[in-house]
């Protein structure tokens, strides 16, 4: 007989839950939904900064001097034609897809452990709540947050092979590589995860003695790498910009970014461990369910020939060790680990089988357990966004901003000496200057740059933090000045207009 319309309804209510869980999860965790006027995340801004002008036909590097890779932009031009002019809502319905696949894998990956389709479905919300309410995410649209769907997806082959024994087929080792080249091409250090991912699946075909498949699989990963990079070299190479990307996204990066290059050893040292250590407290709920799954299968001596366990490890401690050696803190770097937290779940629900007392109490409360903890995680994610909701334009300094830069015809902007607070994009007005804002970087020639702008009054308007810039009132004057508070930090923004236009 045919199901009843109860029935199916039941049958798809897991489902419907977990893109509900997403749904709400990511519209009130990423200020680029449609929840909030504006993302007023720097980097994000920069992010939009350069996809805007990059469509307006700067090249990359070449043109605007930014340290992310070109795929990443890339992104954002897609974004930016999927919404209105000066909206991010096109980053939102991204932010979306990525969290609807990384919902998707974790859900495979607890039915892989046997998990039924409800109880997966259970925990697939709770994992996807990890990431979103811990303070890792911070505002969304970080290249971190990308690399999670792509990581969920190779983490679930990788396990898939060490639970059943089965060869991760060729063409998702080629899929695989074309994520790890793209992610290589957004940020290369997010590259980490799939050097633990080939070295472990490396070992277990030499272990397994198959030497020959060893290579053949490492040749269809680096395949895909490779084709993911060939768009990336035709876009610089025709437009005469290999040396640049070389220069500005390796070098660049490589030996300015990090401003502890003149401490010991010792020194540096013990700042990558305090920040790997800040990682794991952003992004605590995760890193709670690791600890505990960690603990769990050490007592229970469950890690001798466990390639779940190796293959978990292998991954975890190649992000982890590239994140220390970077030796920068943000709190966004954490958020690749999500992809870890339903190592916990498993190992309870193994601890609920094992222990009769245990399951028989977390089942006669499982509902009262679920509802509250569902509970208070929403509002630990939405009670502090919720006052930036309801904040108009008018609340907002950059579109403050806009409005006096919008009075002058054709204006141009720089922001001097700090971050990018938006206003290119809102404003739409492509920066005329290649170093058009003050980056996380030591590197003397961005400050050179932008100096030279305002030395020589090239641009209609400049935008400062905190400080005047030198010899700004040759050229410019003051127009307004705003306290502007960001989260938790309060700073006082400088408007400048260049003299004689009013």
């Amino acid at each position: 007989m045919g199901q009843t319309i109860k029935e199916r309804l039941l049958r798809i209510l897991p489902y419907f839950l977990i893109g509900l869980i997403v749904f709400l999860a990511v519209t009130f965790a990423t200020e680029c939904s449609f929840a909030f006027r504006m993302n007023v995340w720097n980097d994000v801004n920069c992010f939009y900064t350069v996809a805007y002008a990059m469509k307006n036909g700067a090249v990359l590097y070449r043109d605007i001097y930014e340290q992310k890779g070109l795929y990443l932009y890339a992104i954002h031009i897609l974004a930016i034609y999927m919404a209105p002019a000066g909206s991010y809502i096109g980053m939102y319905f991204i932010e979306l897809i990525c969290g609807f696949i990384f919902a998707y894998f974790s859900y495979k990956t607890f039915r892989l452990f046997d998990f039924s389709k409800r109880k997966a479905a259970l925990s697939t919300m709770a994992v996807v709540l990890f990431l979103y309410i811990s303070f890792a995410f911070y505002l969304g649209d970080s290249a971190e947050e990308l690399a999670v769907p792509m990581y969920a997806f190779s983490l679930y082959t990788l396990l898939k092979k060490a639970k059943k024994n089965e060869d991760i087929p060729y063409y998702s080792l080629v899929i695989s590589g074309v994520l790890a080249g793209i992610l290589f091409l957004i940020k290369f250090t997010l590259i980490s995860f799939y050097v633990g991912f080939g070295i472990i699946y490396f070992i277990w075909k030499i272990k397994d003695k198959e030497v020959g498949q060893a290579f053949i699989a490492a040749g269809f990963f680096i395949a895909g790498f490779i084709l993911a990079s060939v768009p990336c070299l035709i876009y610089f190479a025709s437009n005469g910009a290999l040396n640049d990307l070389w220069t500005v996204y390796f070098y660049d990066n490589i030996f300015f970014y990090s401003n502890r290059s003149n401490m010991n050893i010792f020194l540096q040292l013990l700042a990558s461990l305090g920040t790997y250590f800040m990682h794991t407290g952003f992004g605590w709920p995760y890193f709670v369910s690791m600890i505990f799954a960690l603990v769990y299968v050490i007592i229970t001596k469950k890690i001798k020939g466990n390639r779940v366990f190796s293959g978990i490890i292998a991954t975890f401690a190649s992000i982890s060790l590239l994140m220390i050696i970077g030796r920068v803190h943000y709190s966004y770097y954490g958020i690749p680990f999500a992809i870890y937290g339903f190592t916990g779940i498993l190992c309870l629900n193994d601890l609920s089988i094992k222990k009769e007392k245990i399951g028989a109490f977390l089942s006669k409360f499982k509902k009262p357990i679920s509802a509250v903890s569902f509970a208070l995680m929403a509002v630990i994610s939405f009670a502090g966004a919720m006052p930036e909701v309801f904040k108009r334009e008018e609340d907002l300094v950059p579109f403050r901003f806009k409005k006096i830069i919008m009075e002058e015809e054709n204006p141009t902007i720089l922001n001097y000496g700090f971050l990018d607070m938006g206003l290119y994009y809102i404003c739409q007005v492509p920066p005329t200057c290649k170093y058009f804002t003050g980056l996380n970087s030591v590197d003397p020639k961005i400050e050179e740059g932008q100096q030279n702008s305002i030395d020589n009054g090239l641009t209609t308007f400049v935008v400062s933090v905190n400080k005047e810039p030198m010899n700004i009132y040759n050229h410019y004057e003051l127009v307004s000045t705003e306290q502007y508070k960001i989260r938790l930090v309060d700073d006082t923004y400088y408007l400048y207009r260049l003299k004689g236009l009013h």
